[in-house]
């Protein structure tokens, strides 16, 4: 098996986040390793939720291979907890003309790492293939309610990790070596 991590590379089929520290929502997430409250993708209503798909970087799994499951990570905090206020995080994704959604997890003050295993894809059931990987889009649903509070939920970076079986197409090249006693011999023969 295999893997391959794929970052935000453009917006996708919904933008509704504000874009902090980068000058796309896509940019603000797409880093390598998180950087916190450098860059981030925040609410901008005091009640609700919004949601933020992106594009992923191209690949270079196979159109043979098998796509075992896709894992999707974000890292995300709230501004402020209590007993008034809550802030939520969905991870989401879109494949098939289908956006589908985790169930909505309460987040803490402090960055943490969240994910989602999909096997197959959510929309129908049947396997991944490479042409839903290139067609698919990853992000986040960040969910607020202030009940009169000031609180915000962040989210600092998102990616896919792909698991697949590469196909091994092509067969493989071998190559016998003779030894020189066994080329004189195979010589003296003619």
């Amino acid at each position: 098996m295999a893997t391959t991590t794929l970052r935000p590379a453009g917006a996708g089929n919904s933008t509704q986040l504000t874009a902090t520290g980068a000058g796309t929502n896509h940019g603000c997430v797409s880093e390598s390793s998180s950087d916190g409250d450098t860059t981030y993708v925040v609410t901008s209503i005091g009640n609700g939720s919004q949601t933020d798909l992106y594009t992923i970087d191209a690949n270079s799994i196979g159109v043979s291979d098998t796509i075992n499951s896709i894992t999707v990570y974000l890292i995300a905090r709230a501004t402020a907890t209590g007993r008034l206020i809550t802030a939520n995080r969905v991870i989401t994704i879109r494949e098939n003309s289908v956006t589908t959604y985790d169930a909505s997890v309460a987040l803490t003050t402090s960055y943490a790492t969240y994910s989602k295993t999909w096997n197959t894809k959510p929309s129908n059931g049947t396997s991944w293939t490479k042409t839903d990987i290139d067609n698919l889009e990853i992000g986040v649903r960040l969910v607020i309610n202030n009940n009169g509070g000031s609180a915000a939920a962040r989210c600092t970076q998102v990616y896919v990790i792909v698991d697949y079986t590469p196909s091994g197409g092509g067969g493989s090249v071998s190559q016998k070596i003779i030894m020189p006693r066994q080329a004189i011999k195979r010589a003296s023969n003619y």
